[in-house]
């Protein structure tokens, strides 16, 4: 631990510069060679934004949406969309009310890709400045990038209406400092490029998020439906000693009722502190979906 790397490229390496690096350094490093295959890299912008429809992800994702009351008709932000794949699919499925938040110039393709569809925000002022407007937020792969996610999360919590839902999608987890030095010393881009990654405990997103004004409302477990919200559940085949028909059927069941995969969720957050090697379907989450609450004043020294 004390030897790791803690180094940040401040400036970010979004630009068409750094994507050339990688292109050309995939065709050598077979670890950049090996990323370029798991998230579906190879290609030009026109093709990548086929293939990650083709991988069927926004489909599950909408179809997930579709169980918290997100139509086709809802106002939808992706919040750090990167290229805006995602809003690239939902555009393509019919969603009438899109928008693709990237501070970063890697989301320039998107405007081509969708004739100027979806509303583009890439200015941060611009962002904060939007207030009550969505009934859901999505986010993929983009928290464990974020300096201070409490903060962040707040000025996400302002864009949204009361009751809105955000959908937490594919994050980075790491409970131990044994996994925690793994996965800092392993993450290519990390590594090589110096850029902002950082494995949390589930529950540190969480605690975090909850934090400022959010309550968790479900948990998609890993495995469920094949890993079919995740762009890498290909990466992780569904191992002999889970009945995947079974666990498929308890979170159909159990998703959107009171209680239901939120108590199995923290039933395993507290048998894996017991058990530090137990099994993780929870606690390594495809999605984690939290509403907007609001939050009422502290009296009398205790909060309501």
């Amino acid at each position: 631990m004390d030897e790791l790397v803690l180094v940040k490229d401040i400036e970010g390496k979004d630009d068409e510069e750094f994507w050339e690096r990688l292109r050309a350094d995939a065709q050598t490093d077979p670890d950049i060679s090996k990323l370029f295959d798991v998230y579906n890299l190879w290609g030009s912008p026109a093709e990548l934004f086929e293939q990650f429809y083709n991988l069927g992800v926004a489909q599950s994702i909408a179809e997930l949406m579709r169980r918290f009351g997100i139509t086709e008709q809802c106002c939808i932000a992706d919040v750090g969309c990167g290229w805006g794949w995602l809003p690239f699919s939902l555009d393509r499925l019919g969603y009438k009310d899109l928008v693709a938040m990237e501070p970063s110039n890697a989301v320039r393709h998107l405007k081509e890709a969708t004739e100027e569809r979806i509303e583009i925000v890439t200015d941060l002022d611009c962002w904060r400045s939007i207030r009550h407007r969505f009934d859901a937020l999505v986010s993929v792969a983009t928290i464990h990038h974020w300096d201070h996610i409490p903060w962040i999360a707040l000025e996400a919590r302002r864009t949204m209406k009361s009751g809105a839902f955000w959908f937490v999608v594919m994050e980075w987890f790491a409970d131990t400092p044994a996994e925690f030095i793994q996965a800092m010393e392993t993450h290519p881009t990390r590594v090589r490029y110096h850029q902002y990654e950082w494995a949390y405990p589930v529950t540190a997103y969480v605690d975090l998020i909850q934090s400022v004004g959010f309550s968790l409302s479900a948990v998609v477990p890993f495995y469920y439906r094949n890993n079919s919200l995740l762009t890498v559940g290909s990466q992780a085949p569904t191992p002999d000693t889970i009945d995947q028909e079974q666990l498929n059927d308890l979170v159909d069941q159990h998703l959107t009722g009171e209680n239901g995969t939120v108590e199995m969720f923290w039933a395993e957050v507290d048998a894996n502190r017991r058990r530090p090697n137990s099994y993780k379907l929870f606690t390594r989450p495809q999605v984690l979906v939290f509403r907007r609450v609001e939050v009422s004043p502290v009296e009398d020294g205790q909060p309501n």
